[in-house]
């Protein structure tokens, strides 16, 4: 029987796995530079095609501006609990009237400002700054008679964060090539299968002698990748029967491999987040 490249689901490989194996075969042609010399269009049409599938396969799926995101949230929380907590200490002790006034004004105004820290981001986002607008304008006097102006910079400062990275992931979101990886994992695949095609050709044509090392040590590798990647037998009952390489479905991943970030996640945020951070003020 002549010797031949063995078919295998490429196509149906995890990200890692598919890379790996064509770094493998791209190695190994390296290696017998006989074949390599009478594939060398083909070689370097694999080549370009894995390049670009590594670039796609590198782009980052969780935004850097994520986490500013976050930490701006949480800080934005942080510092409206210690608004809270503000108020309900000058209630609760001040005896000067006119300043247990403003601080009743005041909390009151936070109750009709009807921001829940649990809710979504943006929805957050945009009642605190008419929230924050107020302190600043209509409450000015109370705020500083009450000496909160600490707390209102903060919840300022943090909701201008959370505004400025959203665009900023949005912005970025936007520029990202949907199917990118995809797309040129289709296209390392077209450039595998163009090379096998070849050199199997070239094999009936031209006899084994040039090509016999190289294809046994080639399908040595294909057994592994059956085996211990796709759950398959390593032999094939009808060798002549062309593998089933339809792409996995879905996610660009075998099940399992994890998954990527959304960009519109919003976390829970636990009351007690801050760890027991003293948020209380000395307000006379």
């Amino acid at each position: 029987m002549t010797v031949k490249i063995k078919s295998i689901g490429v196509a149906r490989m995890n990200k890692g796995a598919h890379s790996n194996y064509m770094e493998t075969v791209l190695s190994y042609l390296d290696k017998y530079e006989t074949v390599k010399t009478k594939v060398q269009t083909e070689y370097s049409g694999l080549f370009t095609a894995l390049e670009a599938e590594n670039t796609n396969f590198q782009v980052p799926q969780k935004s850097e501006n994520t986490e500013e995101i976050e930490d701006s949230d949480h800080l934005r929380d942080v510092n409206l609990r210690g608004y809270e907590t503000a108020l309900d200490y000058a209630v609760a002790t001040l005896t000067d009237a006119t300043k247990l006034q403003y601080a009743k004004r005041l909390k009151q105004h936070r109750k009709e400002a009807n921001i829940d820290k649990r809710a979504q981001r943006d929805k957050q986002t945009g009642r605190m700054t008419n929230f924050i607008e107020d302190l600043e304008t209509k409450y000015a006097t109370e705020v500083a008679a009450l000496e909160l102006e600490v707390y209102v910079a903060g919840m300022k400062a943090a909701n201008e964060a959370v505004k400025a990275h959203s665009e900023d992931r949005a912005e970025e979101y936007s520029t990202r090539v949907k199917g990118a990886l995809k797309k040129a994992r289709a296209e390392t695949d077209d450039a595998y299968r163009a090379l096998v095609e070849k050199i199997n050709a070239l094999i009936v044509i031209e006899g084994e002698t040039d090509y016999q090392d190289f294809v046994k040590l080639l399908n040595t590798e294909i057994d592994r990748y059956k085996r211990e990647v796709l759950n398959q037998p390593s032999k094939d009952k009808d060798e002549d029967k062309e593998e089933d390489d339809r792409p996995v479905t879905g996610d660009e991943e075998t099940p399992g491999e994890g998954s990527e970030e959304k960009p519109d996640d919003q976390p829970t945020v636990d009351d007690d987040e801050d760890d027991g951070e003293e948020d209380r003020p000395q307000v006379q």
